[in-house]
């Protein structure tokens, strides 16, 4: 066997890996942490996983049933799902940057609430300006 083809075939299995990892989280998800579904990062989670295991689909099935990428179908089918990942990436990362935002936003007004020489947050019968 040559070097390309141990490669190819290597790769055959890593897809097969890769899809069976995706289906796995899948299934904790809604067996485990039904609640993750409810958050922006879960929903974001969970559709790039299932934007990669619809990716994993047609490669499985080229392994297993001889579908070839010339076919139109499988063409559209392909493009689908990397726009549909890419999306998913996409979207995480908007979260992520909103929501990293608001936590620097909201530190900030906590500093201006709190300024110094501001006895609201002192212990009750201590008197914070002194030393």
């Amino acid at each position: 066997m040559r070097q390309a083809q141990l490669a190819a075939s290597l790769t055959n299995d890593a897809i097969l890996y890769a899809f069976a990892a995706s289906l796995a989280f899948l299934g904790a998800v809604i067996l485990l942490d039904p609640m993750l579904r409810k958050s922006g990062i879960g929903k974001s989670l969970i559709m790039l996983d299932i934007g990669l295991a619809a990716l994993y689909i047609p490669s499985v099935l080229h392994r297993f049933a001889g579908l070839q990428i010339t076919q139109i179908g499988f063409a559209w089918y392909f493009l689908a799902t990397v726009v549909t990942v890419g999306t998913a990436v996409w979207w995480r990362t908007l979260i992520m940057v909103t929501t990293q935002l608001r936590a620097a936003r909201q530190a900030r007004a906590l500093q201006r609430q709190s300024a110094p020489g501001d006895t609201s947050l002192a212990p009750p019968g201590t008197d914070a300006a002194s030393p």
